[in-house]
């Protein structure tokens, strides 16, 4: 067949390469994907995302680990097995798609992070469930599972960002800026990891190949990695050297409940070598845009509570504590966040 032609028509022959692109999502538009998908109630589905683009991992790869897969000293995952739905509820761990499937892929900060805070999820459902049982729970020992307990699936998956999708394309432009074009499957977040690795200096092609377990090195550069603009933006740092745990591949978007917590987020990266600030009330309201006509009960209520909830996932001992004055006259804020971007409690 090597000597085969086939007479396509140019459009014909496009058709592939047209319906790849659609799958890539440059940065803004995996934000926008990013921001409506951590709206969901299950809050599984938004940390699952962010692992596929941090690891290149198949749907059904991540759908298949378990704890026993995760290696927390050495941040890293040994992927063996592949999740197979063979009925309503029921399911089984087969064999991973190619023999070079059966890999190590070296985890980021982000995607160890998404990953404990999946297991978490899982335990409070488990115990939920041993609590007040339920006819349609689903007990599996994956990590990544749906309200019910059941493993998220390529099935489920694709159903659940079909329809982020499609609320994009009715009201992306009025909420970000700009049209959505582009058609996303549980796929595309295995072209932006290749991609981005792809334009990140000192990663080589064959460090990617294993990475992701391709086969054929063709099909890593040619078919998944996507032409990308990468001269101004790009939404994974360049690693100095891939699989170093001291530099990973690390991309976690300022995303968050309250736009008052991204200001503030800003703020505190850019104070990473403190451990606390302190604000007057002014300064608090003006650092972070909030008129200065807001009350201070409002504040409390609508915003402190969003913003200790959003970013006490980010630093290690983030809290908002109140400074008052005579007659418990509130005169400003003690912002207290470790120095270190990392999950709270032991890894």
């Amino acid at each position: 067949m090597s000597v085969v032609e086939l007479n396509l028509p140019r459009e014909k022959k496009m058709e592939p390469k047209i319906r790849r692109k659609l799958k890539y999502l440059e940065p803004h538009e995996l934000n926008a994907f990013l921001t409506e998908v951590k709206k969901s109630v299950n809050p599984v589905y938004y940390h699952l995302t962010l692992f596929l683009v941090n690891t290149g991992l198949r749907i059904g790869e991540a759908g298949a680990l378990t704890v026993d897969d995760v290696d927390f000293e050495n941040r890293r995952i040994t992927v063996t097995k592949n999740l197979i739905q063979i009925g309503k509820g029921k399911f089984e761990y087969g064999p991973p798609k190619t023999e070079e499937s059966e890999r190590v892929v070296g985890l980021s900060q982000v995607a160890l992070k998404s990953l404990i805070v999946a297991m978490e999820k899982s335990k409070q459902l488990d115990r939920r469930y041993q609590i007040k049982p339920w006819k349609s729970y689903v007990q599996t020992d994956s990590i990544f599972r749906t309200l019910n307990g059941a493993p998220v699936t390529s099935k489920s998956y694709r159903t659940f960002i079909h329809r982020i999708q499609d609320d994009l394309r009715e009201n992306c432009e009025s909420k970000y800026g700009f049209k959505w074009v582009k058609n996303i499957t549980p796929h595309s977040f295995r072209f932006i990891n290749i991609t981005y690795l792809k334009d990140s200096e000192g990663v080589d092609p064959k460090s990617i190949q294993s990475h992701v377990g391709h086969t054929d090195l063709r099909t890593t550069m040619n078919v998944y990695a996507q032409t990308s603009n990468k001269g101004t933006t790009r939404i994974v740092n360049a690693l100095d050297h891939w699989l170093d745990k001291d530099n990973p591949l690390d991309f976690y978007p300022e995303v968050f409940c309250s736009e008052y917590s991204t200001r503030l987020n800003k703020i505190l990266r850019e104070n990473i070598d403190k451990d606390v600030i302190k604000f007057t009330l002014e300064d608090f309201k003006r650092a972070l845009g909030i008129p200065p006509e807001y009350q201070t009960r409002h504040l409390k209520n609508n915003i402190l509570q969003k913003m200790i909830s959003d970013l006490s996932e980010e630093w290690q001992a983030f809290d908002i504590e109140t400074i008052y004055g005579k007659m418990r006259k509130i005169l400003g804020y003690k912002i207290t966040y470790g120095n270190n971007l990392v999950l709270k409690g032991n890894l």
